[in-house]
């Protein structure tokens, strides 16, 4: 996961941290935003504002995976949709034979 969403109401709980404690919390999430990896050590306060903005994460995981399906899925269907508007166009061409009366000809 390239990003995660920071709710500023959460800074207002990670303010209370000393400012070693705020920087493990804050590599900790980034860690497990990009690898999935638990943090090994986080004080108590820290450990239970991890857990809040995990559950975000995961949610964000989520709609992640599920809008990159929905986009190919979405693909997919445009090119079905224009192949067989292609497909229809060229059925429907209809040769016109056009018949000229010859002056010459009796």
């Amino acid at each position: 996961m390239d990003k995660f969403n920071f709710y500023v109401g959460y800074l207002e709980k990670m303010n209370k941290l000393n400012p070693f404690q705020f920087k493990k919390l804050v590599n900790a999430l980034a860690a497990y935003a990009d690898t999935g990896k638990l943090p090994e050590k986080l004080s108590n306060k820290a450990m239970t504002i991890f857990t809040q903005f995990q559950r975000v994460i995961e949610l964000e995981k989520e709609e992640e995976i599920l809008s990159e399906l929905r986009s190919k899925a979405g693909k997919k269907g445009m090119r079905n949709r224009w192949n067989n508007k292609q497909k229809q166009n060229d059925n429907k061409k209809i040769t016109k034979i056009v018949y000229r009366r010859d002056s010459n000809v009796k």
